[in-house]
């Protein structure tokens, strides 16, 4: 069950929240355009006495109970993760208020930009399947680039430290 203090599988089981919420917030956000553009009738609603930030204000809060869903969930792994932590004394206990605090923040903060990215895709984007696979691409380069990086950089290190070990020699 514990894993060097942590509840075996949290990491794992934050990273499956974290790729179904983004693909499904950024997905709904490309349809929350696209769908008012492919049945003809964004032109009626911008036509309305409404502002286009307005608009699209109202677009993102449409969005508010796919990210309330997916912050709770987080939340809970969040909180779980802390407390296995901070059971196994690795954590002082300022960090166990620091810690929760600021993960949470982020969490609310990246739905937001997400929200915002799958919008900004739909309005850029005049086809709906276009746009949703660009988004899903542009997800995945985002998820998978930190880890090219993080590989690359090992390598690097790991030249150099062979490359100082030999020229010791």
């Amino acid at each position: 069950m514990w894993r060097s203090g942590v509840i075996r599988g949290l990491p794992e089981l934050m990273f499956g929240i974290w790729v179904l919420a983004a693909l499904a917030i950024v997905v709904a956000g490309v349809n929350s355009i696209a769908k008012e553009r492919s049945s003809k009738t964004l032109e009626v609603l911008l036509t309305t006495p409404m502002s286009g930030k307005s608009i699209l204000r109202q677009k993102s809060e449409g969005l508010r109970r796919l990210r309330s869903l997916f912050w709770i969930a987080l939340c809970t792994v969040i909180v779980a993760e802390t407390w296995g932590i901070y059971v196994a004394r690795q954590l002082d206990p300022l960090s166990v208020v620091f810690y929760p605090l600021f993960s949470l923040i982020t969490v609310l903060l990246y739905m937001r930009c997400l929200t915002w990215f799958g919008i900004w895709l739909g309005l850029r984007i005049h086809s709906r399947t276009r746009a949703m696979v660009t988004a899903i691409v542009v997800l995945m380069v985002w998820c998978v680039l930190p880890i090219g990086f993080g590989g690359f950089v090992y390598f690097l290190e790991y030249q150099r430290a062979n490359a100082t070990a030999v020229f010791f020699y």
